[in-house]
């Protein structure tokens, strides 16, 4: 999350076989507003978010391979019929030496479930998992079927980034504050 006065272009790339999955979206307002960029250079869908940055092709679609792939702005014509995403779902791994682990995270923004994290990752402690903004956010599902437990927060912004609020987990077992080890979730 950097501001620049001019942004000439943009290039991803991941060498490891340990892949990143998130979104990469453009403010020109001075972070009021934010407009989803896109990945032509990407394997599958290359107008959409999240995709994955991976060094081998075991991911669901993205740049593969360890390749440099650009990200660019939306066409003009699309950008200026696609209103501003405010909703905005942030997602961190907590920071004590412990909580880093996998995680699973989907979103439901109308078309039902989307993953926007992989669990084939095991998250740090103090790292971002998600940090992207829809239109609509109808539901949040995680999971992490791996006996390496993850720990962390859940925020949700309704004003595109401005201010957030903690979620809880109604469905998890313990604390609602923080994820399991095993169990699907969901809000």
């Amino acid at each position: 999350d950097q501001c620049f006065d001019t942004i000439i272009g943009i290039q991803v790339s991941n060498q490891s076989p340990d892949g990143w999955a998130g979104s990469f979206e453009l403010s020109t307002d001075g972070r009021a507003t934010y407009y989803p960029l896109m990945c032509p250079d990407c394997t599958g869908i290359t107008n959409s978010m999240p995709i994955s940055v991976d060094g081998d092709d075991n991911s669901f679609g993205g740049c593969l391979n360890g390749k440099n792939c650009t990200i660019t702005k939306m066409p003009t014509t699309l950008l200026s019929t696609t209103p501003p995403r405010s909703n905005c779902l942030l997602v961190t791994t907590g920071n004590d030496e412990y909580n880093g682990g996998p995680l699973d995270v989907f979103l439901d923004s109308g078309s039902g479930p989307a993953l926007l994290s992989n669990s084939s990752i095991t998250y740090a402690p103090g790292v971002v998992v998600v940090d992207q903004c829809f239109d609509t956010i109808i539901g949040i599902q995680v999971r992490n079927q791996n006996t390496n437990g993850w720990a962390g927060s859940f925020e949700l912004s309704t004003d595109g980034r401005k201010s957030y609020f903690k979620l809880v987990c109604p469905d998890c077992t313990g604390t609602t504050s923080s994820m399991p080890n095993a169990d699907r979730c969901g809000w």
